[in-house]
This record gives C-alpha cells, structure tokens and sequence, in this order.
C-alpha cells in the first residue's frame, strides 16, 4: 500500500458503527458497546494487523455505545486511548453524558436508557484533547476537530483525502444505512447545527456516522442545505 494511501474499514458493531484507518499506521475510530472487542479484534485480523499493530483508539464522544469496549481493548491492543477532555469523565466513572432528546423520540429514549456503562470498567484516558490533534504522528493524514453539540466533548476526524467521520454529530440509521439526520440527542442543540454546518464546509467526499451512513455530500445538502 502506497506511504499516502489511506484505507477505511467500516466495523459494523448491531446498530452502531467503529472504523479502522489504515495509512502509514492504524487508528480506531469507536469501540462499539461493551462486548464488542472481539469483534473488532477479528476485524483487524481479516485485515492482516495483530492487535498491537493498533496505534491509537479515538472516541468521537464519551457515550455507552461508542466507548463501550475502549477498556478492553487498551488492553489487548496495548493502544492509547483518546477522549476530549469534556467528555473525558465517562471514561473515568463508567457514566455516559446526558441524554437530551432533540425530538418525542429522542426523549423517550434519554429516560428509557441508563447512563451507567454497563460491564465497564473505568480507566483514566492516555490523551485528552483540546483543540484539534493532527493524526499524522500516527500515519494517519487528517486531524481530529472539536464538533461540540451531541456531547460537550464531541469530536470528529477530517482527513486529507476527503473523508470525515463524523461520530454523533450526524445521525443515519439503526443497523441500516437510512437517511442523514440531526442527531436524536444534543446536550446544546445550536452548537450541534453549528458543528454540522463546519464539517460541511470542509467540503468532505463522504461522511462517516456512528450509525447509519456514511452519506455523500449531495445527501448531506438534501437535509443540512
């Protein structure tokens, strides 16, 4: 594989989504729920890389169903896990940030599902992020963007080739690819739009969500013109 070729490996995890990145190095992008490592691990396998090959775990927010299986595969990885340092408690306490419903379904589900992590084991996070943290210490040609909305500490991965991967901040389906959307929740609803609004001004090739997608730029302007 060419130095400057980047390779993307979706993980579908059920109704979430983790991705492998592929360049110089390999970066995680989400864990899934608890439960989840194996799979992921086999992932890595069917693409010839051994789990220490892993260079780095980032976490596009501090939910269940995107850090879930972070501990464990620290731990078999021997990869640093990164998290934005508004989002970092999760890790640490085992509870996801709030749930605020953005419409009547999103509010049913912010009372129906638990914030404790359930089968989590805390651990304090190796880096915490701030501003924007290149990738390329980690072979990677792109950058991790704070996209504060979903969460406080919500983060998305823009890479050079076009791609962004977009965690929460854009919502598709559940176990299906499905229609773009505003996310079901958003702890600040206006700084969620906000975030959308300056991924699609990265001008990005394709968009890869937490669940559902990943969607072209003319399904994204369709629903965020």
């Amino acid at each position: 594989m060419p130095a400057d070729t980047i390779r993307i490996t979706p993980i579908p995890l059920g109704f979430v989504n983790a991705f492998l990145i592929r360049g110089k190095q390999a970066v995680l992008i989400d864990t899934g729920n608890p439960g989840s490592a194996d799979r992921i691990l086999h992932a890595l396998g069917e693409q010839g890389l051994a789990p220490h090959d892993l260079a780095l775990i980032l976490l596009t927010h501090g939910h269940g169903d995107h850090v879930g299986s972070s501990p464990v595969l620290r731990e078999k990885t021997g990869a640093k896990v990164a998290i934005h340092i508004r989002d970092a408690d999760a890790l640490r306490t085992g509870r996801g940030p709030n749930l605020t419903g953005t419409n009547a379904l999103g509010r049913v589900f912010a009372v129906l599902l638990p914030r404790p992590i359930r089968g989590f084991e805390p651990f304090e996070p190796d880096i915490l992020i701030e501003g924007e943290l290149s990738l390329q210490p980690y072979g990677i040609a792109g950058k991790v963007v704070p996209t504060p909305g979903h969460t406080a500490g919500s983060i998305s991965v823009v890479l050079e080739n076009g791609a962004v991967f977009a965690g929460d901040t854009i919502m598709g389906g559940m176990g299906r690819k499905g229609k773009p959307r505003f996310p079901l929740f958003a702890e600040d609803a206006a700084r969620a739009k906000e975030s959308i609004a300056y991924l699609l001004g990265q001008a990005p090739e394709s968009v890869y969500t937490g669940h559902g997608g990943p969607f072209s730029p003319a399904e994204l302007r369709a629903v965020f013109p």
